[in-house]
C-alpha cells in the first residue's frame, strides 16, 4: 500500500483505501482522487491558421457501482446469485456501463452491459465471454463501473473549454478511432446555427451525442483549432490489476489506462511471442510500431523492438538502431498508436499495472 501511494502522490489528491466484505469476496476501494489532462492551445496563432493536436488517455475510471462473484454463465449471460440489482439498472437511462473481471487468468477482461435483469439476477454483455475463451469465469470476481462518455468528460455544455462552432470545419474537434473498422468519427460542440446546441458527430448537426461512450483503453484525440492551452481534470478511481486490450491489425489508438506513467520495456508490448505482444524486427521498417506523439514538436516518434541485426537487440527509434530506449515513458494521461504490420494476426495487449496493490 505504500509503495502505491508514494507513486500515485504525484498525480492524485484525496487519496483513500478501505476495505469490506460483500457476498464472500473482500473488495479494497481503488484509490480515489484526479488527473490533469493537457490540452494544447494554438499559442495565440490567428484562427484558421494552425491547430494542435493532443493525444489523451483516460487514466481515471468512473467509481465502482458493483463488485461481486460470478457463480454461473452461458454464452453472454452472467449470473451472480448473490447480487441485488434492479432491472436495467446498468444499461438504457441510467448510461452505459461495463463489467470488468478482476481475478482468474482473464483477469483484465472488459465488456460492455447490454441488459440487466432484477429478477434472475442476470446481467448480459455485448459479447460471448465464454466463448471468447473465458471458460473458467465461474466463481472469478468482477466490477461494474460507469462508462465515462463524452458529457461526462467534457461537460454537457461544455465546461472543459474547447471552442465551439456552427459545424465541426469551424469548431475545436474530438476525435476516436475505430480500430475494428479502421476510421475516425469526429464530434464537436455546436453551439450556433440550425439543429440546436450541444455535442454533435460532423455528420449529423442536430443529433445529440453527449452520451457516446470513450472506451476506457482507447485514446481520444483533440484537435484544437483556436485558443489557449486547456487543463482538463479528470475525477475518478486508479483502475488496479492489469487490462487486456485488444489490438487490431493496422492502426490502433490505445490510452495509458493507469495515472502513472508506463515505460515502453515495462509495458509488456513486446513478449516475443506475436500471438500475444507487438513483432519485433531488424528495423522499423520491418517490426510493428509504437508511435508516440509529441505535442511539442506536433510529430510522431516511432520506436520498434530490434531483435536481429547490428546494434544490439530491445527497445530503438527509428533512426538509430543503437541506443537503447527502453525507459521511454508512456506518460499518464495520454494516448499512442500502435501499428500492427508485421503481422496479419490481432492480439490482446496486457497492459500491466504499473503500481503496487495491496
Amino acid at each position: 500500500m505504500n509503495g502505491r501511494t508514494g507513486i500515485l502522490g504525484i498525480a492524485l489528491a484525496g487519496i483513500s483505501f478501505f476495505a469490506h466484505n460483500s457476498y464472500g469476496v473482500d473488495v479494497y476501494s481503488d484509490p480515489a482522487g484526479f488527473i490533469t489532462l493537457t490540452i494544447a492551445g494554438t499559442n495565440g496563432s490567428p484562427p484558421g491558421t494552425t491547430s494542435k493536436l493532443s493525444y489523451l488517455g483516460l487514466g481515471m475510471t468512473q467509481f465502482v457501482v458493483k463488485p461481486g462473484r460470478v457463480t454461473s454463465a452461458v454464452t453472454n449471460e452472467l449470473v451472480d446469485a448473490n447480487a441485488a440489482w434492479a432491472t436495467d439498472q446498468f444499461n438504457g437511462a441510467n448510461g452505459p456501463h461495463f463489467i470488468e473481471i478482476t481475478s482468474g487468468s482473464f483477469a483484465g477482461t472488459i465488456d460492455d452491459i447490454v441488459k440487466t435483469v432484477g429478477s434472475t439476477k442476470k446481467i448480459y454483455t455485448a459479447n460471448n465471454l465464454v466463448s471468447l475463451g473465458l471458460p473458467n469465469i465461474v466463481n472469478q470476481t468482477y466490477r461494474i463501473r460507469k462508462h465515462w462518455t463524452i458529457a461526462g468528460v467534457f461537460g454537457a455544455a461544455n465546461a472543459a473549454g474547447l471552442a465551439g462552432g456552427g459545424s465541426a470545419a469551424t469548431a475545436d474537434n474530438l476525435l476516436t478511432f475505430d480500430p475494428t473498422g479502421q476510421k475516425f468519427t469526429t464530434y464537436y460542440y455546436k453551439n450556433t446555427g440550425f439543429g440546436g446546441t450541444g455535442w454533435r458527430a460532423s455528420t449529423n448537426a442536430s443529433l445529440d451525442v453527449s452520451g457516446t461512450i470513450l472506451d476506457p483503453d482507447l485514446g481520444v484525440i483533440i484537435k484544437r483549432k483556436v485558443g489557449p492551452t486547456l487543463l482538463l481534470k479528470l475525477v475518478g478511481q486508479v483502475k488496479l490489476g492489469r487490462t487486456l486490450i485488444p489490438i487490431e491489425p493496422d492502426n490502433n489508438i490505445v490510452a495509458n489506462v493507469y495515472p502513472a506513467s508506463i515505460t515502453l520495456t515495462n509495458s509488456a508490448l513486446f513478449t516475443g511471442n506475436p500471438t500475444n505482444g507487438v513483432v519485433g524486427g531488424g528495423s522499423a521498417a520491418t517490426a510493428d510500431n509504437v508511435l508516440l506523439f509529441d505535442t511539442a514538436s506536433q510529430k510522431y516518434i516511432t520506436y520498434y523492438y530490434k531483435t536481429t541485426g547490428f546494434g544490439g537487440t530491445g527497445w530503438r527509434v527509428s533512426t538509430n538502431a543503437s541506443v537503447d530506449l527502453g525507459t521511454t515513458p508512456i506518460p499518464l494521461g495520454q494516448s499512442f498508436l500502435i501499428k500492427r504490420k508485421a503481422s496479419t494476426l490481432p492480439f490482446e495487449w496486457k497492459a500491466p499495472q504499473p503500481f503496487v496493490s495491496p
